[in-house]
């Protein structure tokens, strides 16, 4: 009986990893709500806040936007919406597939804010890696809660 060569699996597997298809917004949203849902720290109904690429690719184009244009557009609204946790609790699960696009997307946000405490808020990270040793500090230094659960759940 003769044997496949090698290469021929490897090539197999690759061709399957390269064909998957990242998740929908409502699947990564629905995915969210329900690692929200299970955190016991986080208030029922806290927002969820998907943060989407179409593919890695994708994720690394809008880290590069970030990097020479400034801030995104989700980042100014997540900076928006931390800012009414300097006077009352906001739970917020945020997060999506690419790790980096995470912890850029919400380091911009704690950099655009500009109450100094935001004493109620707390930030439950959906992510594949934890959190930067940035983004802990700069949500320490805001008086703001980080905690992570990985992605995918």
């Amino acid at each position: 009986m003769k044997r496949a060569p090698r290469w021929g699996c490897l090539w197999l597997v690759a061709a399957a990893l390269g064909c998957t298809t990242p998740p929908s917004h409502e699947q990564l949203e629905a995915t969210l709500r329900r690692v929200a849902s299970a955190e016991p720290e986080l208030a029922r109904g806290a927002r969820v806040v998907v943060v989407h690429a179409d593919s890695e690719m994708a994720a690394w184009a809008q880290l590069a936007a970030a990097s020479a244009e400034g801030p995104s557009a989700m980042s100014r609204g997540l900076a928006q919406s931390f800012e009414g946790a300097a006077r009352t609790r906001l739970d917020f699960a945020v997060g999506g597939p690419y790790d980096s696009l995470n912890d850029r997307t919400l380091l911009d946000a704690f950099a655009l804010v500009r109450a100094p405490r935001l004493s109620g808020l707390r930030v439950l990270l959906v992510s594949p890696k934890p959190p930067s040793e940035k983004l802990r500090e700069a949500a320490r230094a805001r008086g703001a809660r980080l905690m992570h659960r990985a992605f995918p759940p």
